[in-house]
């Protein structure tokens, strides 16, 4: 992602006709830390779901049991929001979406998804590699684990402010007039 200094060196070249013989993309990343975490589950589909946090606060550790056989259209809804206020539930509820995206777990499974790209489809890529998720659908009954979920692995754009943001992944089941949500994960996250 190219910072705003440099679009609007691009804008102003392009704009005065001043020739250039390069210019170069910097890999400047902010740095994001893990606050707190928050699981939920249904008990059916996912009998347990936690995250662990350890004390760098840069790497956590996933574990999940499935109960029984997740139906192959279960989904994901990531949200990224910055947090306004912490003490004020009314201000918090106000807080500014700046990322929102939603697909298909068996999708991103089998690199269908063109949905996921940016900062967070390689983040997401190298943690299932280390993983011990299901590496393809359906996803059957048993004890999953992600151990090293590392915050360095993830490439935090310069544009994103210093600040904490609130992370929700739900998964759930799609049906005609609700979601079954089978998990839900609430970060609270740092971006320095």
């Amino acid at each position: 992602m190219w910072s705003r200094g440099t679009v609007l060196v691009l804008l102003l070249i392009h704009l005065t006709q001043v020739p250039v013989m390069e210019l170069k993309k910097t890999e400047n990343y902010k740095s994001i830390n893990f606050v707190t975490s928050e699981t939920t589950t249904d008990k059916l589909y996912v009998r347990e779901y936690r995250m662990d946090i350890r004390k760098d606060r840069r790497i956590a550790d996933i574990f999940v049991e499935v109960g029984q056989q997740v139906p192959m259209n279960v989904t994901l809804l990531v949200t990224l929001k910055l947090q306004i206020s912490a003490k004020d539930p009314e201000r918090q509820q106000r807080s500014p979406t700046m990322f929102q995206v939603e697909f298909k777990y068996c999708e991103l499974l089998s690199k269908k998804n063109a949905r996921l790209s940016g900062f967070l489809l390689p983040f997401l890529k190298k943690s299932f590699a280390k993983s011990q998720f299901p590496k393809r659908c359906p996803i059957e009954a048993g004890n999953y684990s992600l151990i090293g979920l590392n915050l360095e692995d993830l490439k935090i754009p310069t544009f994103l402010p210093t600040s904490q943001y609130d992370v929700t992944v739900y998964g759930f089941i799609p049906r005609k007039t609700n979601k079954e949500v089978l998990v839900g994960l609430h970060l609270l996250t740092e971006i320095k």
